[in-house]
């Protein structure tokens, strides 16, 4: 189903509005985030936009991820913090980027509470990657990650003994999403 830029905007607006923006406060545990879930229209199709991680950083590297970060003392909001590491990150102005609102925080293995920010960027857009946190983007199509056949649920073992299930999609383009990330991806798609 193709749908507007406009019509898209519309039905996830409507979806998101009864989620508030939750308030925090930046010595709390799990420690405030948030990650950007940019929908992205190309050649008449709508895609995420994801990015990779490099192999450099501390935590999660070579990973298939949203633009985003932790909470740091000048963001006003979690909903600035994700603007602010997707600027970081990625070089998309925030003049670029339209919110249309959040999903339900999510708490995360590694002790952070992650709020997924959903919007629509202009696209094309000239990127200025930040190589130190981000080897490439991937532009991947909605109705692919729609599609029942590219997902599937499969153990994730974080510690000994504990476990959780987990979604994986299929390896598109050679990348590989899972975690947290695809769970964000089902859960913002599946409002269009």
């Amino acid at each position: 189903m193709k749908l507007s830029v406009e019509l898209l905007e519309q039905k996830l607006r409507l979806a998101l509005i009864d989620n508030p923006v939750p308030q925090f406060a930046h010595e709390l545990r799990p420690r405030p985030a948030a990650v950007l879930i940019p929908f992205v229209h190309v050649h008449d199709v709508w895609h995420l936009l994801f990015t990779k991680r490099t192999n450099g950083l501390a935590k999660h590297q070579g990973e298939i991820s949203f633009p985003g970060g932790a909470a740091e003392a000048a963001d006003r909001d979690l909903i600035e913090t994700a603007v602010r590491e997707t600027c970081e990150e990625i070089g998309i102005p925030e003049s670029k980027i339209k919110i249309l609102g959040v999903l339900d925080p999510v708490p995360t293995v590694s002790n952070y509470c992650v709020l997924p920010v959903v919007s629509i960027v202009e696209w094309p857009q000239m990127l200025e990657i930040n190589h130190d946190e981000v080897e490439n983007i991937l532009l991947i199509p909605v109705e692919w990650l729609k599609t029942d056949g590219n997902w599937y649920e499969d153990d994730f073992f974080y510690e000994p003994g504990k476990s959780k299930k987990v979604i994986h999609y299929r390896d598109f383009e050679g990348e590989h999403l899972w975690g947290i990330t695809a769970r964000l991806a089902l859960a913002a798609i599946s409002y269009i």
